[in-house]
């Protein structure tokens, strides 16, 4: 017979009052809580201090030098560039300048290099789901190539910050 159960001699079973149910799920719901706390993260915005491009309207790019640290991620969290705009004194975005924009992870990763767009004034926004993700003690480090020449460079970044939380396997849920 499907869905019956049969007791052997000495078994016993025992069933869940209404109560203890309510209190099983109040502790399953508040473990689930906790492990999605903070998920969808903080959305800051940070003007940087600027930066000079030289005379040929570059920033070296790191390691060697120069760029700008548009900002450093904290140690514990993920940051998801959501929006960056760059900007420097006497542009007019009705003729922008051509020049190559780039973003550096960090200061030792030159493959994380990562091409915007090729204008200045700029800005590029996406969604988290398609932001450039920068782990915490990296830093989103602003370059030009081909820019306006021995120039400061202005630069507003926008990022969801996240706090990393550590991988969930079944043995965390075998308490719940």
């Amino acid at each position: 017979m499907a869905g019956s159960v049969v007791l052997k001699a000495g078994a016993e079973i025992g069933f869940l009052t209404p109560d203890d149910l309510d209190e099983q799920n109040a502790k399953m719901q508040d473990f689930f809580k906790e492990l999605t706390r903070g998920q969808e993260g903080e959305t800051i915005s940070r003007s940087a201090g600027s930066f000079l491009t030289d005379s040929s309207g570059d920033t070296a790019y790191l390691p060697n030098g120069g760029g700008g640290v548009a900002y450093p991620v904290p140690v514990g969290f993920d940051a998801f560039l959501t929006r960056i705009s760059i900007d420097y004194e006497g542009s007019n975005a009705t003729t922008p300048q051509s020049c190559d924009v780039r973003v550096v992870a960090d200061q030792n990763t030159p493959a994380a290099l990562r091409l915007l767009n090729n204008q200045v004034p700029s800005i590029w926004d996406g969604s988290k789901s398609h932001a450039p993700l920068f782990r915490g003690g990296q830093a989103v480090i602003v370059c030009l190539t081909g820019g306006p020449v021995s120039t400061a460079i202005y630069c507003t970044v926008q990022v969801v910050l996240v706090p990393r939380r550590q991988r969930v396997t079944s043995d965390d849920l075998s308490g719940v």
